[in-house]
């Protein structure tokens, strides 16, 4: 038999390379011989800690395609070793689960960290903290698909689990560390293995992480107020030499960037960079996220003119006590659908249930899903013609609705039809029967009315794919869930943006197919033929491809769908404004490219230097996007051809289509 494998020395060697800030190479190679050693000495148990290890380092270089391959391996291993209702089962769930969320295949990352936080709860003694460690890792993974209310959830549970501990010494059985991200896990990160020693971090971490959670929803008073609160702790405590410190400060660089104090904004960003370059390097993702985000808030800083506030600051809905229809009521200001929506459920909606349908309130989701601007949050003063008013969706199971479906939609008749000033709702033509947009709904029927289906394709579903356009997605996955105790509802919803990447792709070819043909090829042709209207169907035709690229490139699983025809440009200027989004400065481009279109003369006034100049700019400007675009996909690795012509780059991107089915690929 070999030598006996000694988990404490690898792990004490793993540290001193750490602490050496030894190569990629150099580790990878150290854990691959740490492996084969475990392996030939028959040591399962320490072959598991290689294997967890392996995960966390493959996770924070960005070495996923190593992970698709160890994580199985680490849990066909601990299936084995029957680790079932142990810490060290429920750590290596954590562990896969943490480093699925980091390649970005969520619904693996999602369903990991149920089943750890289902097992932790089953141990004789769970540890506190690292429970609350695991309520803030499964906040990441719904925040990653746009789940925010339950991420929201996870995070408070975590915080009230962490300040239940203040005054008392838990840390000797933490054995909790964090990635770069400023997320908890039990294992497989050695080098940051200090951190789990203070209560005073785990805290203040979670306080980052709600702040993040909080400004994706547009709530930037309160995530300043949780941003501010960590650096607080981080700095009041002498713990800026911590990993999350970084991560704080980054977060606080985001929050300022929102509320429009773009020079403060970009001096914590350039505090966090130099940490994390001290600590992770130039290479990792984390220094490359958070440079984006940094030139993003240095572009707009020397866009401004001294502090001046952001637009999309100035335009949020304010808050009084956290309160966005108070706030609207003593301004007189136009309150948003969705806001409107959850105050009438907080107010009517709950007490109905409670009262009246106690039993089944465990199975009921409720929320505000599907068509019109106000689940899409772009509806203004305007919106307020037509199927706008108090009003919320109850969802249920198919079994469910036909138990007491009837019941409880008479109960929801009889609620208010005003409420805040707001109401009754007019309703447009379509927006009756099966297509209202309040009542109760059996979910299955709920997202047929909107796709045609009862649930979203099979992954290998192709044609199914191509058949839901962009608008359609976009209407099943908007809006906001206010309730969903058994997540029925949100797992069918989260289906419709889980795209498979095949599908992606093909679509990223189509859209460059017709970019290349509308816009580089066809506007100067049509108007050397004087045909002048078929000039303006070509521009429309380039900007709605480029719109829905801008979606695509970002995958739907963050960016989402590109919605109606009409929100087009809010769609994309929304999307512009959060950080880390690629080709962020394409939609100005477009809007210059329509606003030049515009300046093309009509009628007698016509003649060649004047219709020239228009198409020149034209010229300009679509080959600008194109080489953006070009750019882009050769930084992604979807294409190495230094070609500008985007029809020419179709045959690279459609390469990376692994499936064989015809309807994939258009060469």
């Amino acid at each position: 038999m070999g030598k006996i494998f000694d988990v404490d020395e690898f792990l004490g060697n793993l540290d001193g390379k750490f602490m050496q800030k030894a190569s990629t190479s150099e580790i990878a190679s150290y854990l691959d011989d740490s492996l084969e050693r475990a392996r030939s000495a028959g040591e399962r148990g320490g072959e598991l800690n290689v294997l967890n290890e392996m995960i966390g380092f493959n996770r924070s270089r960005a070495l996923h395609d190593r992970n698709a391959e160890v994580i199985p391996a680490a849990l066909k291993l601990a299936d084995s070793l029957d680790l079932a209702g142990t810490p060290a089962w429920v750590a290596t769930l954590i562990n896969a689960a943490t480093g699925y969320r980091a390649a970005g295949d969520l619904p693996h990352a999602e369903a990991m960290y149920v089943k750890a936080l289902a097992a932790n709860d089953k141990l004789d003694d769970p540890n506190v903290r690292e429970t609350a460690a695991l309520h803030n890792n499964l906040s990441m993974a719904y925040s990653d698909i746009r789940e925010f209310s339950k991420a929201e959830t996870q995070l408070k549970h975590a915080l009230d689990l962490l300040e239940s501990l203040q005054g008392h010494d838990d840390s000797a059985t933490a054995s909790t560390a964090r990635d770069e991200a400023g997320t908890a896990h039990l294992v497989g990160q050695a080098k940051d293995a200090a951190d789990g020693d203070s209560l005073d971090v785990d805290i203040a971490s979670t306080h980052t992480n709600l702040a993040l959670v909080l400004l994706a929803q547009h709530r930037l008073d309160e995530a300043q107020a949780h941003s501010s609160k960590a650096l607080i702790i981080y700095e009041g405590n002498g713990l800026t030499d911590r990993a999350h410190y970084a991560s704080a400060l980054a977060c606080q660089g985001q929050v300022l960037f929102g509320l429009g104090h773009y020079r403060k904004s970009v001096e914590h960003f350039e505090h966090a960079l130099e940490l994390i370059e001290e600590r992770f390097g130039k290479s990792s993702d984390y220094y490359n996220i958070t440079e984006a985000n940094y030139l993003q808030a240095r572009s707009a800083l020397a866009d401004s003119s001294g502090e001046q506030q952001h637009p999309s600051a100035r335009e949020r809905p304010a808050s009084v006590d956290g309160d966005p229809i108070a706030h609207a009521q003593q301004e007189h200001r136009h309150v948003k659908g969705l806001d409107l929506s959850r105050a009438y459920w907080e107010e009517f909606g709950k007490t109905l249930i409670h009262d009246r349908f106690s039993q089944y309130q465990s199975r009921i989701a409720v929320g505000l899903v599907g068509h019109g601007s106000q689940c899409l949050g772009f509806d203004d003063e305007l919106s307020q013609d037509h199927d706008f008013g108090p009003g919320f969706c109850i969802w249920l199971t198919d079994s469910d609705f036909a138990m007491f479906g009837q019941a409880l939609q008479k109960e929801y008749d009889r609620l208010p039809r005003s409420f805040m000033g707001f109401g009754p709702a007019p309703t447009s033509v379509r927006a009756h029967g099966a297509d209202r947009r309040f009542g109760v709904f059996s979910i299955g029927n709920f997202f047929e009315g909107i796709t045609g289906l009862q649930e979203a394709p099979g992954q290998q579903e192709y044609p199914l794919w191509l058949s839901l356009d962009e608008a359609t997605l976009a209407a099943a996955t908007s809006g906001e869930i206010f309730a969903d105790p058994e997540g029925t509802f949100s797992r069918t919803r989260q289906g419709f943006t889980f795209m498979p990447d095949d599908v992606r792709l093909s679509l990223i070819s189509k859209r460059l197919g017709m970019m290349s043909q509308s816009g580089q090829y066809n506007i100067e042709r049509m108007a050397l033929r004087n045909d002048w209207p078929s000039v303006w169907l070509s521009t429309c035709e380039f900007v709605r491809a480029c719109s829905s690229l801008i979606f695509l490139v970002n995958n739907p699983i963050s960016a989402g769908y590109l919605p109606y025809y009409k929100w087009n440009f809010a769609a994309l200027r929304r999307l512009s404004s959060r950080m880390g989004m690629v080709l962020r400065d394409v939609p100005g481009q477009l809007e210059e490219l329509i606003a030049a279109s515009s300046a093309i003369p009509r009628g007698p006034e016509r003649d060649g230097a004047s219709m020239g100049r228009p198409i020149e700019r034209m010229t300009v400007i679509i080959d600008s996007i194109c080489r953006r675009v070009a750019d882009e996909l050769r930084r992604q690795g979807l294409t190495d051809s230094t070609e500008d012509f985007l029809e020419w780059q179709r045959p690279y991107i459609e390469a990376h289509i692994r499936s064989k089915e015809a309807c994939l690929h258009s060469l």
